[in-house]
């Protein structure tokens, strides 16, 4: 393939074998490596944030990405089943990975803050269990470490503090072994079901607007005509106003 100067998006590339060499590989994880890095460079001999979150975003949003090509034809397409898909593949992951699919990545994508405590009961027994991420560059002791630790239930009134297994995963380690099944080149993607990402990818990207209605693609929304979705269309128009001046080659 031809690279252009810019993608437009996944709808380009004819196969997943195009993606992943000119996008996948290059962008996806060339920008999420060059995120770790920045990090471990900025937080290097000094007492501050890890990024153990924002990486951990990061980190679980490409392994999503990545995981909605993983399907068969007409699969669910999932945030979970996406994650899960790819932690299936990584070795350190393989035996854990419902758990990671399950609190690896909505909570921190919604709430900033890692799914610290799920409560399991039966007849007979209560298990509390929480997932711990890690941003230490140095990862010795800090992947895969089981510990317990003291925690009240966050929604227990009686606010006692319980004991909950804890499972450390350190984003470092996650981000080799990502890398290291993308570079492989071993990951099998149907062609069908890569039509149908694409297709679907699409869909997300694409808005239209007809007066103050939005629509995503062609299902309108949900939110179509409330008071943000009008001002974003009266954002939008100005812009094109000022706009209206400029040569159609010139980036603004």
């Amino acid at each position: 393939m031809t690279r252009p100067l810019f993608w437009q998006g996944v709808q380009e590339f004819p196969t997943f074998g195009d993606c992943r060499k000119e996008w996948l590989l290059p962008s996806t994880l060339g920008e999420l490596e060059n995120g770790f890095e920045g990090a471990t460079v900025l937080c290097s001999g000094q007492v501050r944030a890890r990024g153990n979150f924002v990486l951990a975003t990061a980190l679980f949003a490409v392994m999503d990405h990545i995981g909605s090509f993983l399907r068969d034809p007409g699969e669910c397409n999932s945030n979970r089943q996406n994650i899960a898909r790819v932690a299936r593949r990584m070795p350190s992951l393989s035996d854990v990975h419902s758990i990671v699919a399950t609190f690896g990545r909505n909570s921190l994508v919604h709430t900033a803050w890692p799914a610290t405590m799920i409560v399991i009961q039966d007849a007979d027994t209560t298990l509390r269990f929480g997932l711990n991420i890690s941003a230490e560059s140095d990862i010795t002791n800090e992947h895969r470490k089981l510990y317990w630790k003291q925690y009240a239930e966050p929604l227990n009134s009686e606010r006692e503090a319980q004991w909950v297994l804890k499972l450390r995963l350190n984003v470092y380690a996650l981000l080799s072994e990502l890398a290291a099944l993308l570079q492989s080149g071993e990951l099998h993607v149907d062609q069908q079901a890569f039509e149908e990402v694409k297709m679907e990818i699409g869909k997300l990207c694409y808005y239209t607007v007809s007066g103050d209605r939005i629509t995503l693609s062609t299902k309108p929304s949900k939110r179509a005509g409330d008071d943000l979705s009008r001002e974003m269309v009266r954002e939008l128009r100005c812009l094109f106003a000022r706009a209206a001046d400029r040569s159609r080659e010139t980036l603004i």
